[in-house]
């Protein structure tokens, strides 16, 4: 038997309500992270494997709880995203991993800036991202990052390619191992479906696209992956955050009495394998949230990104996806132009190869999985145990009993604000 740390709120295997997911935050602030999460469960999932899924402030929170996982697990996987970036603090990752005596892995990793000009420049988070990488590599062969400019920060910083790291893309693009779903391309008409997702600040004239899309194709989705707009959509309340140079066209949601919550065109999800269920009725999805697109992808829906940093960017340039850099959309384009005149299949050519590459990487780092030995099982362990197991984790309006709504909404704002003056007194 296998024994497995990895670094999430919740897994897959045991769901959690809606509620709950939302209230304790099980997710990460973003339900993206649910989809690469997802994804690495599936590929490490062998018979008679089992997973320990805590955030590792949760770990630290329990005395001894490092130390339990000295003791309980073979492997700590550290499935990460744009962790080298300076709103995040790597000081407690790194702490984590230097106390471990386990093999450490990390999957997935970028560096998240406005532009790679910015790399040249340096960064105030260069030490941290040293003594993460330092403290890594003293537990694992190589750190798998997330595409090639992340790689050029990390040779700017003294590491060597192939050596100290290895550009795998991310865990999310792999769900299906070894073959690409051919994406399903239809021809766009009124009755076309879309699945849409955005953010609270992007160029306007991409709000402008994004709101004649939904004119023009009523049958839509605007899917929600932040913690605060499924808490909006959710408990019935106003979106608490706010941010400079929001959004003046009117699509964007900030309040639950928004047409798209209230016709329940405002969604979300806080289970993976809802959100895979949701894209068989797709036809085509766009945006600016990377891992709301690559969801779509991975499940044969034609996906288009918007890119508004590095990370994105260098995603989407590894895994063949397509994209536009959002500050590039004008008010004269068409999302319909845009569509149609995109070739979707490119997202399979050469997957082949970046599979092959990130079953290396496991390997290299000693990693079971499914796919060990050139197996590729029909029926994954993973799938299996989800068969015995109800979906859940839609959010759109009214799925939480308002008494309830309330109480939650209540209890969440009470504990974000003693941990934002938690953070001030630090």
């Amino acid at each position: 038997m296998t024994r497995i740390y990895i670094r999430a709120g919740m897994s897959p295997l045991k769901p959690v309500s809606v509620g709950d997911a939302v209230q304790h935050d099980l997710f990460g602030l973003n339900t993206g992270n649910l989809v690469f999460q997802y994804s690495t469960f599936r590929t490490l999932m062998r018979e008679g494997t089992e997973f320990d899924a805590r955030w590792p402030k949760q770990v630290f929170a329990e005395p001894g709880g490092v130390e339990r996982l000295n003791e309980t697990c073979d492997f700590a996987v550290f499935p990460l995203a744009d962790a080298f970036r300076s709103d995040y603090s790597l000081k407690p990752l790194t702490e984590m991993i230097r106390r471990l005596r386990i093999p450490c892995v990390v999957i997935g990793c970028g560096l998240k800036t406005r532009s790679p000009e910015n790399i040249k420049k340096g960064f105030p988070f260069d030490d941290d991202v040293r003594a993460f990488m330092d403290a890594v590599l003293e537990k694992s062969a190589l750190v798998g990052l997330r595409g090639e400019y992340t790689a050029d920060y990390l040779q700017r910083l003294g590491y060597v390619p192939e050596r100290h790291f290895t550009v795998i893309g991310c865990p999310s693009l792999y769900l299906n191992g070894p073959v690409m779903p051919e994406p399903r391309v239809r021809p766009i008409d009124e009755s076309t479906r879309l699945s849409i997702n955005t953010r609270m600040t992007q160029n306007p004239a991409l709000n402008r696209l994004i709101r004649d899309a939904e004119a023009r194709f009523p049958d839509y989705h605007l899917v929600q992956q932040v913690r605060w707009e499924l808490a909006m959509i959710a408990y019935g309340t106003p979106n608490i955050v706010r941010a400079k140079g929001r959004d003046t066209t009117g699509f964007y949601p900030f309040f639950p009495w928004h047409r798209d919550v209230r016709n329940g065109r405002a969604i979300g999800f806080t289970e993976a394998r809802t959100w895979f269920d949701y894209m068989k009725n797709v036809d085509y999805c766009f945006g600016s949230r990377i891992h709301g697109n690559i969801t779509a992808m991975i499940n044969g829906v034609p996906s288009y990104v918007f890119t508004t940093d590095t990370r994105m960017e260098e995603l989407c340039r590894w895994a063949n996806i397509n994209y536009m850099h959002a500050d590039d959309v004008t008010d004269a384009m068409d999302i319909r132009d845009i569509l149609e005149g995109t070739d979707f299949t490119s997202v399979c050519r050469g997957y082949q190869q970046r599979f092959d590459h990130y079953v290396d990487f496991l390997d290299q780092n000693g990693l079971p999985h499914i796919y060990q030995n050139g197996e590729n099982p029909e029926r994954p362990p993973l799938d299996a145990a989800l068969e015995k197991l109800p979906m859940g984790g839609l959010v759109r309006q009214g799925c939480i009993p308002a008494a309830e709504a309330r109480r939650r909404w209540l209890e969440t704002c009470v504990t974000e604000v003693k941990s934002r003056l938690g953070r001030g007194r630090a």
